[in-house]
């Protein structure tokens, strides 16, 4: 029993941990999809990755023998996808890796300068890049059963939709430059408000 404010006591408590479980609590109705500030105060600042258990109960007793995790363009996705790989293959189940691309959108932007892997992404298919991604991640889990997925449209959409026949989505959270915590953005709030099975939210390193 910690007499101070619930996600500073949660976040320093999971300094040294391999992961934080917390809840989704909703109000009813429409509300029963959100989470607490609390809840996104851990997932946007804690050290350790942050499983937020949340959907109806199909999605919470491994009926779909599946995890989701998302793929992202540059370097940033290693760590979340060593998490994913760890799950499937402590839980004995597949993989599905979820690459979401928009014609739209590879574009460079030139503030902040893209580093030169991220640019090497942009250039490369993204079949390549999801491939990429996955070599050499899944030597030490070989026994894992990996389908790479590679959607047109956006992230958000995309990842939803994977995650309904899903046990476990799994994302990754850039640490902000020169800022204490992660920077989850948009998709990252969106999946943690209304994914329909349990997220895992994991810091980059």
């Amino acid at each position: 029993m910690l007499h101070e404010d619930a996600a500073a006591a949660l976040v320093d408590k999971g300094r040294n941990a391999f992961a934080q479980v917390l809840g989704s609590r909703g109000l009813g109705g429409l509300a029963d999809l959100l989470l607490g500030a609390a809840g996104l105060a851990v997932a946007g600042r804690a050290d350790c990755p942050v499983v937020v258990v949340r959907g109806a109960a199909a999605h919470r007793d491994g009926r779909f023998g599946n995890i989701v995790v998302g793929v992202e363009e540059g370097e940033g996705s290693g760590t979340a996808l060593q998490f994913a790989l760890r799950e499937a293959h402590v839980r004995s189940c597949r993989l599905t890796a979820v690459h979401a691309w928009n014609p739209s959108s590879r574009v460079l932007t030139t503030a902040p300068a893209p580093s030169w892997y991220a640019m090497e992404a942009h250039r490369r298919p993204p079949s390549q890049v999801l491939d990429s991604a996955l070599r050499g991640l899944a030597e030490p889990y070989r026994d894992a059963r990996v389908s790479p997925m590679v959607i047109e449209g956006p992230a958000r959409r995309a990842l939803l939709d994977a995650a309904s026949e899903a046990d476990l989505l799994v994302v990754g959270a850039r640490r902000r430059q020169g800022h204490p915590g992660l920077q989850l953005g948009l998709i990252n709030h969106a999946l943690l408000h209304h994914a329909p099975c349990p997220v895992a939210v994991v810091p980059q390193v």
